[in-house]
């Protein structure tokens, strides 16, 4: 077993209800994270909510512009090259990025290092952190994969994550719950979530 040895008898388990929830979460979303929080604490894991940092959201509500102006540079040599093979949506993101003055740029990149030093602080006393995945049940079809909102965030910080299916939503599609692990340590999230999604057994 890859991830034997790893403390997962009893996880700490912090509880994020954010950054992202200013846009709203589905009761189904909301009560997957409810739900699995209180079965995975039935199981042993010692479940601790937090509150969500200023600065977590400051950087949530910056990581697009910094994605867009990042985007829109990467992209320069096909501006002029290649923009009709490209879609319309990309091409509207890259016209988007290139009108993103450079000052709110910078500032959107201090707002995620500011959020970066918090967190180090938040999920020392952590294993992993229970968050929500998305705001309600998996879409239907291959075309849309879903909105990204509650999951933005932790790319920006540099964490990595994995989302468990673990409830079924009004359409029965899958509604998961996301756990985030500490920088650079995937074997402890992979372990944590080994462990959670045999604790929260079978969904429906």
């Amino acid at each position: 077993d890859a991830f034997a040895g790893l403390p997962v008898e009893a996880p700490r388990i912090g509880v994020c209800r954010g950054p992202g929830m200013r846009g709203g979460a589905a009761p189904e979303s909301t009560d997957a994270v409810n739900q699995a929080a209180a079965q995975l604490q039935e199981h042993g894991a010692r479940i601790r909510e937090i509150p969500t940092p200023a600065s977590f959201e400051d950087a949530w509500e910056a990581q697009i512009d910094i994605a867009l102006f990042e985007m829109a540079r990467s992209y320069a040599s096909e501006r002029s090259t290649a923009w009709a093979q490209l879609s319309d949506s990309l091409r509207a993101g890259i016209e988007k990025g290139r009108r993103i003055p450079r000052k709110r740029y910078l500032q959107g990149l201090e707002y995620a290092r500011q959020a970066r030093n918090c967190l180090r602080e938040v999920i020392r006393s952590f294993d992993v952190l229970l968050t929500h995945a998305q705001p309600g049940e998996a879409p239907a079809g291959l075309d849309f994969t879903g909105d990204p909102r509650f999951n933005r965030f932790w790319t920006l910080a540099g964490l990595p994550s994995a989302t468990l299916p673990c409830a079924l939503g009004p359409n029965r599609l899958p509604v998961g719950v996301q756990l985030v692990g500490p920088p650079q340590d995937d074997r402890l999230l992979l372990s944590v979530a080994a462990w959670a999604e045999t604790a929260l057994g079978q969904w429906n």
